[in-house]
């Protein structure tokens, strides 16, 4: 019994061991690919989520608004031990929204959760298709036109509200003057 016993516990680490490696393995292969984007250093399990250590929140804007000016087209991070790719031009962005096949969102979007919910934006799967297959007509170019001159007053209103902002170099709450300025718009289209 002792030796079956032993026996057992070899096998089992054996393969606890082949599985940690072979995990190991398509980690390193996948940090390989990874590698040749263009992006800040990372460091193993805390990727480059240590530039964010220590700072306010405000701050951590200014950190990836600089990251991205450093990596203007594409560049990819590492939060904590999983890949993400951030894209910023507008080329590329707009061939990943035009995409029905790679719809998978990123673990940030959880973040938007509380404020968008769980539509077009957030959803994923069959859910998002169903929502994409609603809204879309919605955004046909003959509807969109109707829209042109509220979008334009209702943006310069908000530019309005933010030019005594611009230049205090103090971080500002967006929430309410951009949630003001989507009612607005909403409203302003309805004849409200």
């Amino acid at each position: 019994m002792s030796e079956l016993s032993t026996i057992f516990h070899g096998v089992l680490v054996f393969v606890l061991f082949a599985v940690y490696l072979q995990w190991l393995m398509k980690r390193w292969q996948l940090s390989q690919i990874f590698e040749k984007i263009p992006g800040p250093k990372a460091y193993p399990i805390v990727g480059t989520m240590y530039s964010f250590f220590g700072k306010k929140r405000h701050e951590i804007f200014y950190l990836l608004d600089a990251r991205t000016r450093a990596y203007p087209d594409i560049h990819r991070v590492w939060t904590g031990m999983t890949p993400e790719v951030r894209i910023s031009k507008p080329e590329f962005v707009e061939q990943v929204i035009g995409s029905s096949k790679h719809i998978e969102k990123a673990t940030m979007y959880r973040f938007l959760h509380d404020w968008l919910g769980n539509g077009l934006l957030t959803s994923k799967g069959e859910r998002w298709h169903q929502h994409r297959k609603l809204i879309t007509p919605t955004f046909h170019f003959n509807i969109l036109d109707g829209f042109c001159d509220v979008f334009a007053e209702n943006s310069q209103e908000l530019v309005e509200h933010l030019q005594p902002y611009a230049d205090t170099g103090k971080p500002v709450n967006m929430y309410p003057f951009i949630t003001k300025a989507a009612l607005d718009i909403i409203c302003g289209k309805c004849g409200a």
